[in-house]
Parts: structure tokens; C-alpha cells; sequence
């Protein structure tokens, strides 16, 4: 048997695997990445990419080459029993909110092409046709077992990191549970040809007393449907004939589907592991939880899963952060997931159950208060709330026990670095666009107070800290506004872009970095 070793073993190449390897060659670490299948699988896959996904992207230097590929989501239109109710532009929803105010639609193989390439770039080689058998945890190390063809390998590893999805071998031989509900009505989802009276940068969600359908356009007249079809007998087989030859009666639409290029069965759930990680393995994306496909929620928080972690990860591989830092990855994530199935399953119910009340309710009421309360909904203040909740950027880790503050008012320790424009010199810029995913970075907004003693304390994490100063002026008038600064204030930003620390007194500052990070680490 072969004997290899590495700081990180992933498995799993799909989005999520190849995102967490991805960032991981930014901070420069040692890794092997494997995956059972041949290669690239070409459908549609994982379709929407969120405001808060294409801004780690930008860390990556990918966010233009994503934009370019796929297409932004202008609109959503809603119809109801083949009446076309609402129309609502979502183009420009996270105005002032995201760089990317807006939901981006590109196919999973494009996205898992751009992460390879990356990777290329950088000479990673992702081991394919490469399965996991089996792998020991052990105190200071995981021992795992891979085979490709005839041969077998022992990898030794200081962590492994389970991106291998909702049958996830290693959470299995984990004996980690998936707590939750999966619903017994099956969904279909298919790439195809359809004559859709929409332009292609729009979408459509149709109701109907026999369907409920999503209609995403891929271009040259390709069409994403996905949706659930209320069958007499819920184990009625489901294909593509027989979703096609049904499609006009079940839901009121008028055009057929023909040329299909993909076609899938699957199940909705609202699951999530009972533990996010052990010492040594790590869940990620689908192996760690399993959403109903409402808000593409899926790989987009598997991607900031992947964000989280692989700071974490190799700041305490480098000897920059203290081994404690790791185990707040599940106490962040977790949160999080568990919100968002929740709220993404309560959605789900309204559109597909055939419960009495929850038919009436989506078929009768809700297209009267949709009308009703559009002028509600296209208000700046809702659009801001909806866009936060979709896109990524309202998470929040306020009960972390990296978050920490000495100063009030938002935002706050636990939330991400909010969007802010300011000008310095002559070149107008946004205050997130320098922070990078290798280092933590304090802003020090300096109005009136002397930031020497701040200076003093940073010198000693200089390995593990980048410094931006921004001084108080009239160009920067509404960024100090925006952030609530009355005195000289620092925000302590991770390279996820949330807020790790927010104060205004060095010793604040002093104290929570030793608690956390280990002075002149890695030297």
C-alpha cells in the first residue's frame, strides 16, 4: 500500500469541495482533493449564485469571470392558475447593500469549471475516479484509506474536510446523524427546450391546483423547470415523458417541453447533522445539511461553509490562531443552517403541500396579497430585509464566542462588514474590496484619538493582521456615518468578512486578540 501525507484531505469535487479547495490555495496550504466520479457533470445543477457567494468569489479574483458566464436575474414573475399576477424586479434589490445587488444564474458545470481552472492555475491536481474507503480519527491526526482503480493509498492528514454530499460516507462512519424530516411528494428538475413568453434574463414561478413549477431560462431557448406535481398517487413514476405529457394541463401553461439534456427525481428535506464536526473531520455543504430547493440555498451556504472553515483551518496550521478557533465552526454554521431549513421548509409547505388550507391559501389568497402588497414589497426598506435574508450577507454569528464588542450600535460584532463607498485621494472605492481571505483586517477609523497605542498592540500579531487606516473627512463623512463612529473605532474583520471585534480602546483590542490568536504566530 502507497503512504501519503498532507494538512487537509477533501472529499468530494463538487462545488463545495472544489470552493474549500480554492480557498485553501490562498492561504498557501497543503492539501489533496479526491472525488469518485469521472469529471464535470454538464446540467444546471446548483443554479442561483447569491450577493454574498460572489463576494468571496471576488477574494478569488472569480466574481467578473462568474458574471460574465452566467446571467443576472432581472425579474420574478408570478402566475396563478396560468394568470400571469405579478411581475417584480429583483435586478437591483441589494442596492447599496452588495457590490452584486442581485442573484446571479449560472450552471453548476460552468461554476465547478471556473473552480477547477483555478485550481489548474495553481497546479492542484483533483484525483478523480478516487474513492474514500475508510479513515481512524485519532488525537493529533486522521488516517484515510483511498483507492483509484487497483491501487491503495494511506493518507495521513491533520484534518479531512467531507464535501461528499447527503450520503456522506464520512458522516456515516461518524455515526452523526441527520435530524430532520424528508417530504414523502417527489420534485422533478430538468434542463430542456421550452417556447417561454419570457425574456431570458427573467424567471417565472407558476401555481396551479395540479403544480407548482419554477421556469429559469439557460439561453438559446434552454429553460431550467423544477417543481412538484400534485399526483393522485404519490408514487406515480415521474420522467420526463411523463412530466411533458402532462405539462400544459397541470399547470395551466401554455407551451410544451421537448430536448431534454438533464433530467432528475429528488426528494425535499429539512435536515442537519447533529454535529457539524469532530476534532479532527469537518462537514461541509450537504454532508453537514439538506435544504428544500426554495431560495437556492444549498451550495451557496456550502460555499460559506467552506469560507468559514478554511480561514479557521489554516490559521491554526500555521501556529496564527489557537486550536479553539476550530470548534467555533459548528457553533457558527449550525445556526445558521438550522434557520434556513426552517424557513425554506415553511416556504416549501405554502407551495407544494396539497393540505386543504395550504392549497386555498397559495391559490386564492396569495395571488390577492402579492397585488395588495407589491407597493409594500418594492419599498426600499423591504427589499433591503428580503435581500439580506436570500442572499447570504444578513447572517449573522452574534452568539459566537469569537464575536466580541465594547462598542454599541450596529453593525455589530457577529455581522458582516456592511457595504460603504468612500473616496480617498481621487479613487472612489468600497471598503470591503480589500479584505482578503488570508489574513484577519482591522479598519482603524481614526476621528480625533492618537492610534499609536492601537499600533503597539497590532505589531505583535503582524503575521496574522493586515491594517487599513481611514481618517475622518469630508469624503469619508458617510462611511463613518453608515458605521456609527462618533471617536476613533477599530473593526476587527475575519476573511470571511464578518466582524470579529468592534471597540474603541486598545486594551479591548489587546486582550481579545491574545484570547484568540497566538502573538508573532508562525514566526
Amino acid at each position: 500500500m502507497l503512504e501519503g501525507k498532507t494538512d487537509i484531505l477533501i472529499t468530494g469535487a463538487g462545488p463545495v469541495g472544489l470552493f474549500m479547495a480554492c480557498q485553501l490555495v490562498k492561504h498557501n496550504m497543503r492539501f489533496r482533493i479526491i472525488d469518485q466520479s469521472p469529471g464535470v457533470t454538464a446540467y444546471s445543477g446548483a443554479l442561483i449564485i447569491h450577493a454574498g457567494t460572489l463576494e468571496l468569489f471576488r477574494q478569488l479574483g472569480l466574481a467578473e469571470e462568474a458574471i460574465a458566464r452566467g446571467r443576472i436575474l432581472k425579474a420574478m414573475h408570478f402566475s396563478f392558475n396560468g394568470k400571469k399576477a405579478v411581475r417584480l424586479d429583483i435586478g437591483h434589490a441589494g442596492k447599496n447593500q452588495s457590490e452584486y445587488p442581485y442573484a446571479l444564474l449560472l450552471e453548476q458545470h460552468k461554476t465547478e469549471n471556473i473552480l477547477i481552472r483555478f485550481l489548474e492555475k495553481n497546479r492542484v491536481k483533483i484525483e478523480r475516479e478516487t474513492a474514500l474507503t475508510d479513515f481512524s480519527e485519532f488525537s493529533d491526526h486522521v488516517d484515510n484509506y483511498i483507492t483509484c482503480g487497483f491501487t491503495d493509498e494511506k493518507i495521513v492528514s491533520s484534518y479531512l474536510v467531507a464535501a461528499d454530499g447527503g450520503h456522506s460516507l464520512v458522516r456515516s462512519k461518524l455515526e452523526i446523524p441527520l435530524l430532520g424530516k424528508t417530504h414523502s411528494r417527489s420534485l422533478f428538475a430538468t434542463d430542456c427546450k421550452a417556447s417561454v413568453n419570457l425574456p431570458e434574463n427573467e424567471a417565472l414561478i407558476a401555481v396551479s391546483p395540479g403544480a407548482t413549477t419554477g421556469l429559469f431560462p439557460l439561453g438559446n431557448g434552454k429553460w431550467r423547470i423544477d417543481g412538484a406535481f400534485l399526483w393522485h398517487d404519490a408514487n406515480s413514476d415521474i420522467s420526463f415523458r411523463n412530466i411533458s405529457d402532462h405539462f400544459k394541463r397541470k399547470t395551466k401553461l401554455d407551451f410544451g417541453l421537448n430536448e431534454p439534456s438533464w433530467f432528475s427525481k429528488f426528494e425535499s428535506h429539512q435536515r442537519n447533522a447533529l454535529f457539524f464536526n469532530t476534532e479532527r473531520c469537518f462537514l461541509v455543504g450537504d454532508a453537514a445539511h439538506l435544504y428544500s430547493p426554495v431560495g437556492a440555498q444549498g451550495m451557496n451556504h456550502g460555499m460559506q461553509d467552506a469560507a468559514n472553515l478554511a480561514w479557521k483551518m489554516s490559521f491554526v496550521l500555521k501556529k496564527w490562531a489557537k486550536p479553539c478557533v476550530l470548534y467555533t465552526y459548528e457553533q457558527e454554521r449550525k445556526q445558521v443552517s438550522e434557520k434556513t431549513a426552517h424557513i425554506s421548509d415553511r416556504v416549501f409547505n405554502v407551495l407544494s403541500s396539497d393540505r386543504s388550507a395550504l392549497k386555498f391559501f397559495r391559490l386564492r389568497l396569495l395571488p390577492f396579497m402579492l397585488k395588495l402588497f407589491l407597493p409594500l414589497i418594492k419599498t426600499t426598506k423591504v427589499k433591503e430585509y428580503l435581500f439580506r435574508s436570500i442572499s447570504g450577507i444578513g447572517a449573522v454569528y452574534q452568539g459566537s464566542v469569537l464575536s466580541r464588542k465594547s462598542a454599541y450600535g450596529r453593525p455589530c460584532a457577529g455581522e458582516r462588514m456592511p457595504f460603504g463607498v468612500f473616496t480617498e485621494g481621487h479613487k472612489s472605492e468600497e471598503i470591503t474590496e480589500t479584505i482578503g481571505n488570508t489574513r484577519m483586517q482591522i479598519f482603524l477609523l481614526k476621528k480625533e484619538q492618537d492610534t499609536e497605542l492601537f499600533r503597539k498592540v497590532i505589531d505583535r500579531f503582524k503575521n496574522q493582521l493586515f491594517v487599513r487606516e481611514i481618517e475622518y473627512k469630508e469624503a469619508t463623512k458617510l462611511l463613518f456615518d453608515r458605521l456609527s463612529v462618533k471617536r476613533t473605532m477599530f473593526y476587527l474583520v475575519r476573511p470571511d468578512f464578518y466582524i470579529a471585534c468592534k471597540g474603541t480602546d486598545a486594551e479591548f483590542l489587546e486582550k481579545y486578540l491574545y484570547r484568540v490568536l497566538i502573538p508573532n504566530g508562525g514566526s
